[in-house]
């Protein structure tokens, strides 16, 4: 028998499953099921592993990569500040993943905000943004004196919920 005495996968990965146990009879075969943690790794670069295998009669590794693949929003400015009075500002989020995303929430603050409003929008609850599609919301500064507020947009892709993407706007 052989006996299996330590499994190193490195951060990006985690052991889900298989039939490796702390014992492998001679001539004998096992698996071992890893999940490469996509949802946590940042997009468009290799994320690299080891998996090693310590044992009675010895050690044996392979190099583990993996790429995420997921949707991402990403907006064309995380701030913005109103100079004048009843100004607008387009705000737009594009798709800068490898996957399509879902807008589930979009979420203006603070409630009640009589100072920011809505003033036009092609993003909305449940839109759907392919890879590199954009979509935008207009926001208009209709109040007086200084404030602030922000649009939070809570999104999904492959299946998955993702951070949300936030953008603070404020008028002196």
């Amino acid at each position: 028998d052989l006996g299996i005495t330590y499994l190193n996968l490195g951060f990006w990965y985690a052991r889900t499953g298989g039939t490796c146990s702390t014992t492998l009879p001679f001539n004998g075969t096992c698996t071992i099921e890893i999940l490469f943690k996509a949802a946590l790794a940042p997009r468009g670069v290799p994320h690299t592993g080891t998996l090693t295998v310590n044992s009675s009669a010895g050690s044996a590794s392979t190099a583990l990569i993996g790429y995420a693949d997921w949707g991402e929003t990403v907006p064309d400015v995380l701030s913005h500040s109103f100079t004048t009075d009843n100004q607008s500002e387009r705000f737009n989020f594009t798709n800068a993943g490898a996957s399509t995303l879902t807008m589930n929430t979009i979420e203006v603050l603070p409630v009640p905000n009589d100072s920011f409003i809505i003033y036009d929008r092609t993003c909305n609850a449940n839109t759907v943004l392919g890879v590199g599609d954009t979509c935008f919301i207009e926001m208009k500064y209709v109040g007086s004196g200084g404030t602030s507020g922000n649009i939070t947009i809570n999104y999904t892709s492959s299946g998955r919920a993702r951070n949300p993407v936030t953008v603070t706007f404020i008028k002196p």
